[in-house]
């Protein structure tokens, strides 16, 4: 992984003596390396997290050993846990302004202090606990169906009640208790708990009070938060919708065709809202407008998936062997080749949307011309999988990996405004200095704008690549197909769609 301001690259990987690994830090302004074991046993994955600022690295050394690289003193430290972790991601994470480290434990949440690395824990009891997050300077949690507020800086703690009587269902074994479920919104400023009665409540965590819905009926069976926090979408058991203004704090109320809802998802922008139903239509309700529009893709639909582009101006509507790229803006629509999808990216300008099949044959449509190249699998082998296909931020490149079952991987870089492919395998012999050097490669991970990424072996190696080298080799290789009278055979070798 690298950090948020490219300069620094952690990396996990296998030691030859058992039941440990190494955790190597680069700092790829001065080429320097920091190495140290972590344990291996009961297959740990040591998560790795940087702050927002670049400042410090953490990742576990074992299930209760947490490694810190202080970046900007260029030192590390060692903190016991003092509990077991369980070892996900998002059992570790730093607090908004940055001040605390926070790590989620079986029986606690520790707390630790960036300027002195003190900890102190705040109350978790049993099973039934559970760490929602952060807040401000409050940590969330969840116990007895009952909010727990603590607040970081002074150390208080207070309750919310969400629910005084708990709902008992009989079971073979007996009586057992429904939980109440719980989400929230992007910003963790509200928590909405969908009760075992089929009500729903939500409570604002800054200003400290319960907001009253006025939900014309019981019976909710699912609930979502727009990105801005402004709207909740209520999804009822008789799969009917509705939008709560949390601002205005009020129901609107939505027209709908005499069809079940079967997806609802809000943009990324927070400006609309997409409805799929089961009759096979697709509406989409502006919040600011106050007005829908439509289109129909299928006859009947029982279930789907919909993706956003980041822009949200394109939806990607995915169901068995029917892709749709819809342009809500414009009520445009593509027909996208129909098969089972393994992996799909819009390009940051949304000009480009990748899609790979499990054929293994990988499309690249053109949203503004509607035009569209691909490359295809090699016939002659039975394809396993097309692994991560991704876009540069500039939407000039696009690199995926194919496999195939007689173990071989073929790694390609695309050219999407010229549609040349370069086999990376071939162009990067020169700077490995060896040309197998990528042919047993298991991932491949890009900094945040390109400049340079990480070959991750199946022998467990860890290969650095500098961007602007392979950039330059890749001018070279340009030129020399440019400038050749190809074959129809070499031709395939290098461009798509040939």
């Amino acid at each position: 992984m690298f950090s948020p301001n490219g300069r620094f690259l952690v990396a996990t990987t296998e030691s030859n003596k058992e039941d440990k690994g190494l955790i190597s830090l680069w700092d790829l302004n001065t080429n320097n390396v920091k190495t140290m074991e972590h344990c291996l046993k009961d297959v740990f994955q040591p998560p790795i997290i940087f702050s927002k600022n670049s400042e410090y690295c953490l990742t576990f050394l074992n299930k209760e050993d947490i490694l810190v690289y202080d970046l900007a003193s260029n030192k590390g430290l060692n903190i016991q846990n003092h509990s077991n972790v369980l070892g996900k991601t998002n059992a570790i994470s730093f607090s908004e302004k940055e001040g605390y480290l926070i790590v989620d434990c079986e029986d606690r949440v520790n707390l630790w202090s960036i300027v002195d690395w003190s900890c102190r824990p705040v109350m978790k009891q049993g099973e039934g606990s559970r760490y929602l997050g952060v807040y401000g300077n409050e940590v969330i949690m969840l116990d007895d169906n009952r909010l727990y507020l603590s607040d970081i800086v002074d150390n208080t703690v207070r309750r919310v009640m969400l629910v005084e009587t708990i709902a008992k269902r009989k079971t073979e074994e007996g009586e057992t208790t429904e939980d109440i479920r719980v989400l929230q919104d992007q910003a963790k400023r509200y928590i909405v708990a969908l009760l075992p009665d089929g009500g729903i409540a939500l409570y604002d965590i800054a200003c400290k009070i319960f907001i009253d819905l006025n939900h014309p009926k019981l019976n909710v069976s699912h609930a979502s938060f727009s990105s801005d926090s402004k709207y909740l979408a209520i999804v009822y058991s008789d799969d009917s919708v509705a939008l709560f203004d949390v601002g205005h704090k009020k129901i609107l109320t939505l027209d709908q065709p005499d069809s079940k809802v079967v997806n609802v998802k809000f943009s990324p922008d927070g400006k609309s809202i997409v409805i799929a139903y089961c009759n096979g239509v697709l509406r989409v309700y502006s919040l600011i407008k106050h007005n829908f529009n439509q289109i129909k893709v299928l006859n009947k639909v029982s279930c789907s998936e919909l993706y956003f582009s980041k822009g949200s101006t394109w939806v990607y509507y995915y169901l068995d062997k029917t892709n749709i790229l819809w342009n809500i803006r414009n009520n445009r629509t593509i027909m996208l080749k129909s098969g089972g999808t393994l992996d799909f990216v819009f390009s940051k300008n949304c000009k480009y949307f990748i899609v790979s099949y499990t054929s293994g044959d990988v499309y690249c449509y053109n949203t503004i011309s509607g035009d569209y190249i691909i490359d295809r699998a090699n016939s002659l082998k039975d394809v396993k999988y097309v692994n991560d296909v991704r876009i540069s931020p500039k939407g000039d490149y696009m690199y995926f990996n194919r496999s195939y079952k007689d173990d071989s991987t073929e790694h390609y870089l695309i050219n999407l405004e010229l549609g040349i492919k370069f086999d990376l395998v071939e162009l990067c012999s020169s700077y490995f200095g060896k040309e197998d050097s990528l042919s047993d490669t298991s991932d491949l991970i890009f900094n945040y704008d390109w400049s340079a990424f990480v070959c991750l072996n199946f022998r467990q190696s860890v290969d650095l690549f500098r961007f602007k080298k392979l950039q330059d080799i890749i001018n070279e290789a340009y030129d020399n197909v440019h400038n050749l009278v190809l074959t129809k055979e070499e031709r395939k070798r290098y461009y798509l769609d040939e």
